[in-house]
């Protein structure tokens, strides 16, 4: 009650200070949540931790009492951990810990001083502080959340097990690859066979199709006939649960867990968002009367990365063409001049693969399997790659000399990646396109939300964002505006293009690959629940 009557934080925010916390996004929630005023720099010690410490393993992970324990600071100068987990429910509750709650936030800010002191001279405070601001934008995001269809999330989660077992039974049927509801390698041969499916990836280990999710979506692609059976593949096989939150207001609400990957980039839980659950899911996604939801993404992002820091000029001339997959096939002389995704669908998705692939160091043996092809082929694939861009490789071939000589590879606002000994080339070779990804995602992210934009979530390299219905077009050309700014900033000049998607009141935010298995979905829970319940309000 003390706290909701304060118009403004208890304790400085302006130009002159800094606000030095753990887990800022944290302190943020709290901050919008009591209409307090933006603080006007921000460090977030768990963040600049597991920067130093990046591309390593910290033996007593990322949390305050594992950072203190690293840095030799004894855990009794920290707060009580089992009593940071105790639930507070009534007012009678917190009224008779408040002592105990004060002492606890006291140590813990204590804590946070002693580390601040050890970490101190090891910051790079400008770019820290550039870090930290981005605990606003990510709160505000966490905070808005997503619009999902309430009533049906709930319906399909109550008897997701049942429409689970009907798949089962059903594409023992329809494809003949299950047994007794048991996926069935034998039957799987003769499958691929009636499909016309020439070669699939097999384990080497175990002797056996592989049948992984990146598998199944990259013989998908290649091979638009099963893509059926792989969506009912990933559900029986994957999808045991929904366990994602939704508010009563119809909000699906999920951390972003800023900077959690190596890469910098967001890391919401998998099973806390919309977003992580498989594709066909986004169906839930549906606008509140009156507004639109727009899905704005950085288009072909990584590849734009790549050309701009290598200065591959061929790379940015094969960006700039509108289809980077075409342009590379056609200056490989895999296709004509005047080839489209249309007329050559199969070869640029081939072409595709290796682009995406070589910037995290993909061999001509993974090219192979993950296409389905003969490791010459690959390796044939791989050699025009090369032929087609060698400043490129040049570039990428270096970032491990680069990397193993000065101990570490950093961003253009210090995001760094230490070399150890249980470091990987591929992390190296994809860490400039991913990390340079997420420093455009948060600059762009955090523009967005300053102009009054309303971020529902960043979703890798794009943004889902609500509007009104009336206001569309507007908030499209101001969107894409700060998503070229961004990448114009983060590349030295060098802008990366945005794709528009949207979605209206009325309408679902459907995948093209995923509106099989929701209309499976619809249609079972139609059969199972009654009509009656599934169109309740």
């Amino acid at each position: 009650d003390e706290l909701e009557q304060m118009s403004a934080a208890p304790f400085p925010t302006g130009s002159d200070c800094v606000l030095v916390t753990f887990e800022a996004t944290e302190e943020m929630l709290c901050f919008q949540a009591l209409g307090w005023e933006r603080p006007a720099h921000v460090l977030d010690l768990r963040t600049e931790f597991k920067n130093l410490t990046n591309g390593s393993n910290p033996p007593f992970g990322n949390e305050l009492l594992g950072v203190m324990g690293s840095m030799g600071i004894p855990s009794s100068c920290g707060g009580s951990k089992a009593f940071s987990r105790t639930p507070l429910r009534t007012a009678a509750q917190m009224q008779e810990a408040r002592q105990e709650v004060l002492e606890y936030c006291e140590a813990e800010v204590r804590a946070i001083g002693l580390v601040f002191e050890g970490m101190r001279s090891r910051l790079d405070l400008d770019r820290a502080l550039l870090r930290g601001s981005y605990a606003w934008p990510a709160a505000y995001s966490h905070a808005l959340g997503i619009p999902v269809d309430k009533h049906l999330f709930e319906l399909l989660r109550d008897n997701l097990q049942a429409f689970r077992t009907h798949l089962s039974e059903s594409a023992e049927h329809d494809f003949g690859v299950y047994k007794n509801g048991s996926f069935s390698h034998e039957r799987f041969t003769q499958y691929l066979s009636d499909q016309g499916v020439p070669a699939w990836p097999r384990s080497v280990t175990q002797e056996r199709w592989k049948v992984d999710k990146d598998t199944f979506e990259a013989m998908a692609l290649l091979h638009p006939q099963i893509e059926p059976l792989r969506q009912v593949q990933r559900v029986v096989a994957k999808v045991r649960a929904l366990s994602m939150s939704v508010g009563e207001d119809g909000r699906n609400r999920a951390s972003l867990r800023p900077f959690s990957s190596i890469t910098g980039r967001n890391q919401p839980r998998s099973s806390e968002s919309v977003i992580g659950l498989p594709s066909w899911l986004r169906g839930l996604v549906r606008p509140e009367p009156g507004k639109a939801v727009l899905y704005i993404d950085f288009a072909q992002q990584e590849l734009a990365i790549a050309a701009a820091l290598s200065g591959d000029e061929a790379m940015k001339t094969a960006y700039c063409s509108g289809d980077f997959y075409l342009s590379f096939a056609k200056k490989a002389a895999a296709v004509p001049e005047d080839a489209t995704k249309a007329t050559h669908a199969l070869e640029r998705e081939r072409f595709k693969v290796v682009a995406l692939g070589v910037l995290f160091g993909m061999s001509a043996q993974g090219i192979a399997s993950r296409l389905g092809i003969s490791v010459q082929q690959g390796e044939d694939l791989l050699n025009a790659h090369k032929r087609a861009f060698p400043r490129f490789w040049e570039w990428s071939n270096g970032l491990l000399d680069k990397t193993q000589m000065e101990g570490k590879l950093e961003t253009l606002f210090g995001w760094e990646l230490h070399w150890g000994q249980e470091s990987k080339e591929r992390t190296v070779k994809n860490f400039p396109m991913q990390a340079t990804g997420a420093e455009m995602m948060r600059l762009a992210h955090d523009a967005l939300v300053q102009a009054g934009i309303q971020v529902c979530a960043p979703i890798h390299d794009a943004f889902l964002i609500e509007c009104e219905e009336s206001q569309i077009q507007d908030v499209i050309q101001r969107s894409q505006e700060v998503l070229a700014w961004a990448s114009g900033v983060v590349l030295d000049g060098f802008e990366v293009g945005s794709e528009v998607e949207v979605v209206r009141h009325g309408e679902r935010w459907l995948q093209p690959n995923g509106q099989e298995m929701w209309q499976k979905a619809t249609d079972f829970l139609l059969e199972h629940c009654g009509e009656e319940a599934l169109y309740a309000a």
